[in-house]
């Protein structure tokens, strides 16, 4: 059993159309992982185009870590300029979100846990938190338990 584990945080607008994502990148200092604009199309689809503009920071950990493990790895970098994303997000209108990804193979039940701490910075920076959840079963896995 396993299970792949990450964060990132999101900065998007959804009501600028023509808002310029790159103009994050420029004032925090930090390249993003994933930087769109409204209309780019959606890796890993056919023809999906995005709706909204924004820009994405993924921890950089390996994603056999846990995922407080990489929440705070993320913030470590985002936090100490929590006054300009507050900035940011008052400015431009935009959404800030702190997502756990968290991909679950054959009932592996990985740690979802945050402390007052994450849960405090994750807040001062304006941003919402959730968990996009996959319980996904590992054929190759559980062929080579039965054989």
């Amino acid at each position: 059993m396993h299970s792949e584990v990450y964060a990132e945080f999101s900065l998007y607008s959804v009501v600028n159309r023509d808002f310029d994502s790159s103009v994050i990148a420029t004032r925090l200092g930090i390249d993003p992982g994933v930087a769109f604009r409204v209309g780019d199309a959606i890796a890993g689809t056919r023809r999906a185009k995005r709706r909204d503009a924004g820009w994405e920071l993924e921890s950089s950990l390996p994603r056999s870590h846990a995922l407080r493990e990489h929440v705070r790895n993320v913030l470590s970098l985002l936090y100490p300029k929590c006054a300009l994303i507050q900035e940011l997000v008052r400015q431009f209108n935009l959404e800030a979100t702190m997502c756990g990804v968290v991909y679950s193979y054959n009932g592996d039940r990985p740690p979802l846990v945050l402390e007052v701490e994450e849960i405090c910075q994750i807040a001062e920076l304006g941003a919402g938190f959730w968990i996009d959840l996959y319980i996904l079963h590992d054929d190759d896995e559980a062929e080579d338990d039965d054989g």
